[in-house]
């Protein structure tokens, strides 16, 4: 009887060490890996511009190719005519100042302009080669972001100008014409920054790498359900 009861024993140990062998402990859970920063929000064209305007092209000193470049004397003061025409249509004017102010310049000057305009033509070569670069001067100076500049220079220069001697009006005009250029130069500036700022971080933007989705979690089994071994039973008895 003890020799049987011992070599069920000797049976069911192994079952008892796989049973326990399958009681499998889950692995710790990955460290937390924080992503890379993000860049900052995308850059936006200043004063709510088109994003894919195209600028003047620089010239060797840095400036940009306007059209008011290497004006003559009557291509100054024309080109200023020009510049406070397009304010007198085109800037908020409640109190009609900018209106009045550039009705009383184009009378109290009009000799002075209809030299400029005889010289201006035998420069150019023709009407129609002067038409064409009036219309490019007069969209150059109605370009939308520089507005508020623009018009508040223009205001200033209507107000002064009836001071100005007309043996001065010359010299007078081409410090106003850089005056009244420079709110586009300043957004040419911006826009310039503002092309830079959007390659940055595009280049940035690039570099992160972002997982959509969901962290895959291995799933484990279950361990096998464990089998009680079967107590053993005393033999019967002999007939």
């Amino acid at each position: 009887m003890l020799r049987t009861l011992a070599r069920l024993s000797l049976l069911t140990l192994p079952l008892i060490a796989a049973a326990c062998a399958e009681r499998v402990t889950p692995p710790a859970p990955p460290p937390f890996m924080a992503l890379p920063p993000m860049p900052g929000p995308k850059p936006t064209p200043p004063a709510s511009s088109a994003p894919n305007l195209v600028l003047p092209p620089k010239l060797a000193d840095g400036t940009y190719a306007t059209p008011n470049r290497s004006l003559s004397g009557a291509g100054t003061v024309w080109h200023l005519r020009v510049a406070l025409n397009v304010a007198a249509l085109g800037c908020s004017d409640p109190t009609q100042t900018v209106v009045s102010g550039y009705n009383n310049l184009i009378r109290t000057r009009a000799a002075r302009f209809d030299e400029s305009y005889k010289a201006l033509t035998t420069q150019y070569g023709s009407l129609n080669t002067l038409d064409v670069a009036m219309t490019r001067l007069y969209n150059y100076f109605a370009q939308p972001p520089a507005q508020p500049g623009f018009c508040a220079v223009a205001r200033e220069v209507l107000a002064e100008v009836p001071t100005v001697p007309d043996a001065e009006f010359p010299t007078y005009a081409a410090k106003a014409m850089q005056r009244l250029e420079q709110p586009f130069l300043d957004f040419y500036g911006a826009y310039e920054k503002y092309l830079a700022d959007l390659a940055r971080w595009a280049n940035q933007f690039g570099k992160v790498q972002v997982t959509t989705g969901y962290v895959r979690v291995e799933e484990l089994a279950p361990p096998a359900e464990i089998v009680q071994p079967i107590p053993p039973q005393p033999a019967p008895p002999q007939p």
